[in-house]
Formats: structure tokens, sequence, C-alpha cells
């Protein structure tokens, strides 16, 4: 599951919870939104944080000293 199902999924849960409180259609909308904007920060950290481990990794590499 990418994680954009993930995204899906969550938002979709989110909706159907909402649905039941007599939420409305720009709230519905909002939230999904919201919850696809967390999602996909979530993903841009991750990435971040990989490429920094990499840049990382390679300074130590390129550093080591025999």
């Amino acid at each position: 599951m990418t994680n954009f199902d993930r995204c899906l999924a969550a938002a979709s849960a989110l909706s159907r919870h909402l649905e039941g409180r007599g939420t409305t259609i720009d709230e519905l909308s909002d939230a999904f939104l919201a919850e696809a904007i967390g999602a996909s920060n979530a993903a841009r950290g991750r990435l971040a944080t990989a490429e920094r481990l990499r840049f990382l990794a390679d300074y130590l590499e390129a550093s080591d000293v025999d």
C-alpha cells in the first residue's frame, strides 16, 4: 500500500466518521484535504531524512582513512 493509498483510506474513514455526526460537505472536504496534506508532509519528511542519512553515509565513506 502506497502513502497515497494510506492517505485515501484514512481520509475515507474520517469522512465516514464525520458523516455520522451530521457534518457538512464543506467540513468533510476540509477534513479530507487536511488528511491528504498531513500524509504528504509525512512522506516528504521521511524523504528528507533519507536524503540526510545518505549524505552522511557518503561523507563518512569519503572521509574514511585506513
